[in-house]
């Protein structure tokens, strides 16, 4: 049977838009890979068009609609009835009439509250930390930005505060999503020190020594990126001066039997020669540290196999929590698989490890513990009774007296759990023309003997 001419172009045409269709998804494979040179990049960026459009889309929405400049800082608005809540009294200076709380302060522990995120402030949408006192008035409200670092820093409204501890006297240790610094400022705002660099995510307690262990890329661009260059980083936290530094190439090498930090990463010696060197590429954010905390030494003797110092990580991208010597680089412990896009791990005094388990896209969030000696693991906070679900980002801590306090960011929510019940909730609400509420990223729990507000003061240093 003899085909048209009609025909035979129509089968030419659909041939070639099969092979073109092969041709091209090989292409933006290889872009993906960082291989294929500009043709690669080229088809990658091609096949990320619809995403493409998605985001110009939102942006255009944000500018049209006036929330361009807190699209960034804001997160759905999951929740709307909010009989029940109302702003905290304030002493500070300025209401937050959006921060809103709700429950029975009477049946929680008492304690200072600390919240940092973004806030519907007289000005506008701002970057910023919240004192709570134990009668639960705002004590003090901090606007923290890096506008004092000048050139190369994100806008203010393209970040936000993500890493906050409270320092002894009262200053705050403070680091932002997509910054560039870590810096430590006092009761009033005022610099105290700056560190420019990369840090993220995290910013460990005041040590018995003074110092502090913090996440940091090392390098500016984030073009330059190298998985193996991600480091722990030890500093002085009354000066900021860097003490010591941690690689992954160094914990690597000093674990060669363990593959743990080797699993996101692609085998390249594929010319069959037997090559003993490692070549590789590494799939996109192949560890996703998330948080460094050392074993406080009143605790030490709860942790057998463990020494005072030790440090406690969690590795986002590989579900992993791991306890390493920061003296010999061994790592003396691991948990994989148990959870799930994990944040947050803390050392406990009953000799337990607790864990804000995100469980990205599979589910509620929940709190677990696990005991390392043993593997045993146990849910403190079930998600689905608590509608609690943040799928990125979150900390949970364990008071004094056994409450357990979380924030769920991706809804702009924190609470607390006192005899299995929840007894406080509190959420940060855009403003009142937005259909968003704004990010919460941080809340600590500070016992009420060990802050003093008035001797917290600018000039208390």
């Amino acid at each position: 049977m003899q085909l048209s001419q009609g025909l035979r172009i129509t089968l030419l045409a659909v041939l070639g838009g099969l092979i073109f269709a092969v041709l091209f998804s090989w292409a933006a494979i290889m872009g993906l890979r960082g291989q294929g040179g500009a043709v690669g990049q080229v088809a990658l960026t091609v096949s990320m068009f619809p995403e493409l459009v998605q985001r110009a889309g939102l942006e255009a929405h944000a500018r049209i609609s006036g929330e361009d400049d807190y699209l960034y800082v804001s997160v759905p608005r999951a929740r709307e009835d909010m009989t029940g809540f109302a702003p905290l009294p304030s002493e500070a200076g300025e209401t937050l009439d959006r921060f809103v709380f709700s429950g029975e302060a009477a049946a929680a522990d008492r304690g200072w509250r600390l919240f940092a995120g973004a806030f519907a402030m007289s000005d506008g949408v701002v970057n910023g930390a919240v004192l709570v006192d134990p009668d639960f008035t705002i004590r003090r409200i901090w606007r923290l930005s890096e506008a004092a670092l000048g050139e190369g820093v994100q806008e203010d409204n393209r970040t936000v505060v993500h890493g906050l501890q409270m320092a002894p006297n009262g200053d705050l240790l403070v680091l932002f999503d997509s910054g560039m610094s870590l810096q430590r400022v006092d009761a009033c705002g005022g610099t105290v020190w700056i560190d420019r660099g990369r840090y993220h995510h995290t910013v460990s307690e005041v040590q018995d020594d003074g110092t502090i262990w913090a996440l940091r890329y090392f390098v500016d661009d984030p073009a330059d990126y190298e998985p193996t260059a991600e480091a722990f980083v030890q500093l002085d936290s009354e000066t900021g001066a860097i003490l010591r530094e941690i690689t992954v190439a160094e914990i690597a090498e000093a674990n060669p039997y363990l593959a743990l930090f080797h699993t996101q990463a692609r085998d390249m010696a594929i010319d069959g020669s037997n090559a003993m060197a490692f070549e590789a590429n590494w799939e996109t954010d192949p560890f996703h540290f998330n948080d460094v905390e050392p074993l406080p030494a009143s605790i030490a003797d709860a942790f057998p196999g463990f020494e005072a110092g030790d440090l406690l990580v969690s590795a986002r991208t590989l579900n992993t929590v791991f306890v390493l010597d920061p003296d010999t680089l061994e790592v003396k412990w691991h948990l994989t698989a148990a959870t799930h896009r994990q944040h947050d791990p803390d050392w406990q005094a009953d000799g337990t490890i607790t864990i804000y388990d995100n469980r990205m896209g599979r589910g509620p969030s929940r709190i677990v513990s696990v005991d390392p000696a043993t593997g045993a693991l146990a849910t403190l906070v079930d998600g689905a009774a608590q509608d609690f679900y943040s799928r990125v980002r979150g900390r949970q801590q364990i008071t004094p007296r056994g409450d357990i306090a979380v924030v769920s960011p991706m809804q702009a929510r924190a609470f607390e759990i006192s005899d299995g019940a929840r007894s406080l909730e509190f959420y940060n609400l855009g403003p009142e023309e937005s259909d968003r509420n704004l990010v919460l990223t941080e809340f600590l729990f500070i016992p009420e003997a060990q802050f003093d507000l008035e001797d917290s003061s600018c000039d208390s240093r």
